[in-house]
């Protein structure tokens, strides 16, 4: 993966779902927050993310259980 030192992401509010495996590997991530525009999350999108411990994300964002490491705490508002 290309992305094994990306530290930080700001996903813009044009974005309405992050898809299958689009973070995956991305072991530098320590935290995301998740716009409002997002509504869905696709299976594995932040896997291997060892680091991610935080992930803000909409209340009624739709989301798989395996989209996100286990341990990342997810702050809803």
């Amino acid at each position: 993966n290309g992305c094994s030192r990306l530290k930080s992401v700001t996903i813009p509010d044009s974005v309405t779902s992050i898809g299958y495996r689009a973070f995956s590997g991305c072991r530098g991530l320590t935290s995301i927050a998740i716009p409002d525009s997002v509504a869905s999350i696709e299976e594995y999108a932040f896997e291997h993310c060892s680091n991610l411990k935080t992930v803000s994300i909409p209340k009624d964002l739709k989301y798989h259980s395996n989209s996100f490491p286990k341990g990342a705490k997810k702050n809803k508002y």
